[in-house]
């Protein structure tokens, strides 16, 4: 075998083992392993909101349920399906990313959340592909409007957390008056 051609299959198994490292390291998104007593699906929205402040990790799910109470406070709860489906349609999250519901809520993709909620300034990023700066911006735009505190797009959002964001985003509307 030539130099050349080991170099080149030392090279694909490097990133190959980079790119599977990558995916088992976290860079994936994480799947909540805690299961709650109840299923937060059977609560009311104030029960629903309650729980929260005792989940140790919020999920995706949890986190569309919380912004859509948000947005529309008087609303009937939706399935877990169509919930996720509404939070899609009103642009809260990117079909591109290909999150599920189950999924560890990150602080990314709750600030993205929040940014579209409250309609903040869009930046240069919302005309990029899915993925590429829209949620470390997102995180930069909520910081400043004091939604939530500055972090890594991809650390880990407890349910106290998410309602505390909530309860910010609920003071900034009322604030600026929708």
């Amino acid at each position: 075998m030539s130099v050349e051609c080991r170099h080149f299959w030392r090279r694909r198994f490097l990133i190959g083992g980079a790119a599977a490292l990558a995916a088992a390291c976290g860079c994936a998104p994480r799947i909540r392993t805690w299961t709650p007593p109840q299923s937060p699906d059977s609560l009311d929205n104030v029960s629903f909101l309650h729980y929260l402040a005792t989940a140790p990790l919020a999920n995706v799910d949890e986190a569309a349920r919380a912004v859509l109470i948000l947005l529309e406070p008087e609303a009937p709860p939706l399935a877990v399906q169509e919930r996720m489906a509404a939070a899609q349609r009103k642009g809260l999250i990117r079909a591109g990313w290909k999150l599920r519901g189950e999924h560890v809520l990150t602080r990314g993709v709750l600030a993205y959340m929040l940014r579209r909620a409250c309609e903040l300034p869009a930046g240069a990023n919302d005309a990029l592909p899915a993925g590429v700066g829209d949620r470390r911006y997102a995180i930069r735009a909520c910081a400043d409007a004091g939604l939530l505190a500055h972090g890594a797009a991809d650390e880990s959002i407890s349910g106290g957390e998410l309602l505390g964001a909530i309860r910010s985003a609920d003071a900034w509307q009322e604030a600026h008056s929708r």
